[in-house]
């Protein structure tokens, strides 16, 4: 039939200009990224490789050749149903990115959901465009903000806590505080809110064990170690190379490695919602507009609904911890457990000198410090007591 072997060699012609389109545009993006990697001073470039291959390169491939044949689980009506009583959940940053598309997730799911948010008008908005929703203002780096979350929590027990709030490209000492410093000081600042969620799902199967989700990046393979900045006028304070940010983001990883190792009760998960595309990340990308005109965007990079989507699948699958201890690393990355993170994000010996150069003394004064100070205390004579044993 000529018409239909017309039509054929049409649609094998529309196929190959489609992957001649796919294969420019990758290289296109390559490029952009070898100038990042060359151009950049401060990091050794064996951790920029790393970033490139086990992060970038890694996130492109499953958005391009495998995001359509192996999409990111979604919960099923089953799964949201068995959330029948409402539990409070907490969500820094809800009000962009991916943070609006988790609250919205986790509505879904029959949370009560705390919108914290340091713009009161988006906040108030988001909250009330959702049912079992509320708004509190937060500013992640005012620690004056703890107080207000803890007025309106009051004695209620808190089942999820995800620290998804996070800067990019300001001056260094911001980026730490509220990238690092921030989260952390919520997370302690919370921690008996949690315990009485423990409490509550022991002794009532309708509730689940409490968990805290630190939202991380793939730039964490960048960093090899967590500087501490201070206040300047100067602009080398301005993160100009985006190297305090991976240092953050880390650091924020070895904090869930504290946690692990001294709250044997508490799950805690790091998850990586991939390269999304935000407002945050088109702010500090040259070619926005650029990969925005010619659609590029939606090949390389994940929507924000897909970015939160791998933080819901560890709200629906990564409630239980591990009954061994310490318990292993556990790192959602494409809606997984088991992604790529570095050795330094789960190195106890490094996340220890972290805590006890700088981040400890930063957030020395709010309630759970002294939790978290007693079970690293414990996890460090046991490790004592197994090293002697080695020896003998």
């Amino acid at each position: 039939d000529p018409l239909s072997t017309w039509t054929t060699r049409g649609e094998q012609r529309c196929d190959r200009n489609n992957n001649n389109k796919t294969m420019r545009s990758l290289s296109l993006f390559f490029l952009l990224l070898i100038m990042t990697i060359t151009t950049s001073s401060s990091f050794a470039l064996r951790r920029n490789i790393r970033w490139a291959l086990r992060g970038v390169a890694a996130e492109m491939i499953y958005n391009v050749f495998r995001r359509s044949s192996r999409p990111i689980p979604q919960a099923s009506n089953e799964q949201e149903a068995t959330q029948s009583r409402k539990e409070l959940a907490i969500v820094t940053g809800a009000t962009g990115g991916i943070g609006t598309e988790i609250a919205k997730g986790l509505v879904a799911r029959n949370y009560e959901v705390l919108v914290l948010a340091r713009n009161v008008a988006k906040g108030q908005a988001l909250a009330q465009s959702m049912e079992g929703a509320s708004f509190v203002e937060y500013h992640a780096d005012q620690i004056s903000s703890l107080q207000n979350v803890q007025d309106v929590i009051g004695e209620r027990p808190v089942a999820v806590v995800i620290n998804n709030a996070g800067v990019m490209g300001g001056s260094k000492h911001d980026t730490l505080q509220i990238n690092l410093v921030a989260p952390t000081l919520l997370t302690l600042s919370l921690l008996s809110a949690l315990k009485k969620q423990k409490e509550q799902s022991t002794s009532s199967s309708s509730s689940r064990p409490p968990m805290v989700i630190n939202v991380s990046s793939s730039s964490h393979l960048r960093a090899a170690q967590v500087l501490q900045y201070h206040p300047s006028s100067n602009d080398e304070d301005q993160d100009s190379n985006l190297a305090a940010y991976a240092e953050s983001k880390l650091g924020l990883m070895q904090v869930s490695t504290l946690l692990r190792h001294s709250l044997p009760w508490l799950s805690v998960v790091d998850a990586h919602p991939g390269l999304v595309w935000t407002p945050l990340l088109q702010s500090h990308f040259p070619a926005a507009k650029l990969f925005e005109r010619i659609g590029l965007h939606k090949l390389l990079y994940k929507m924000p609904p897909e970015g939160a989507a791998t933080i819901l699948a560890a709200v629906d699958h990564g409630h239980q911890p591990p009954a061994t201890h310490p318990k292993p690393q556990v790192y959602y990355v494409n809606g997984q457990p088991g992604g790529y993170a570095s050795l330094e994000s789960n190195d106890l010996e490094l996340s220890l000198q972290l805590w006890n150069e700088w981040l400890g003394p930063a957030v020395q004064e709010v309630d759970g410090y002294d939790e978290v100070q007693r079970g690293l205390r414990i996890e460090e004579n046991q490790n004592e007591t197994v090293k002697e044993k080695e020896e003998l």
